[in-house]
């Protein structure tokens, strides 16, 4: 269904390049796919080539969420409206793990990744020390 989506979309975009600039700095990146969806919405598609399974499927999912943020944030900039969707593909089995992304997400979304920068760049100046969470 993913790929007759893509066909009939009005608007594909792959391997896209992107610079966000955000207050502390620029972050660079390379979108693997965006594309409106039927609705006219843009959508991510990310293609994971880490092994899951039924057991495994959300916790790997999970842990692409920052990097999706991030993406959505750029994909907002660059086409002047949010995603609504980030869709993580993984290749081996073929699952797709969907984020879904709401308007209102993104000004929080904008604050978080500036936090981030803020605090990578007291690391740097020695202001904070580092701490690593234990898992």
């Amino acid at each position: 269904p993913e790929a007759k989506e893509i066909l009939k979309s009005s608007s594909v975009h792959p391997e896209l390049p992107f610079v966000l600039r955000l207050p502390h700095g620029l972050i660079h990146g390379t979108l693997d796919l965006i594309y409106r969806n039927a609705e006219g919405k843009w959508v991510i598609l990310d293609y994971k080539t880490s092994r899951v399974d039924g057991k495994n499927f959300k916790e790997r999912g999970e842990e692409y969420r920052v990097q999706m943020e991030l993406y959505a944030l750029a994909v907002r900039e660059i086409t002047g409206g949010p995603p609504v969707e980030a869709r993580l593909h993984f290749l081996r089995p073929g699952l797709i793990y969907s984020i879904p992304f709401k308007a209102e997400d993104f000004g929080g979304l904008f604050e978080k990744f500036t936090g981030m920068q803020k605090k990578i760049l007291d690391f740097r100046k020695g202001k904070i020390a580092a701490v690593i969470p234990a898992k």
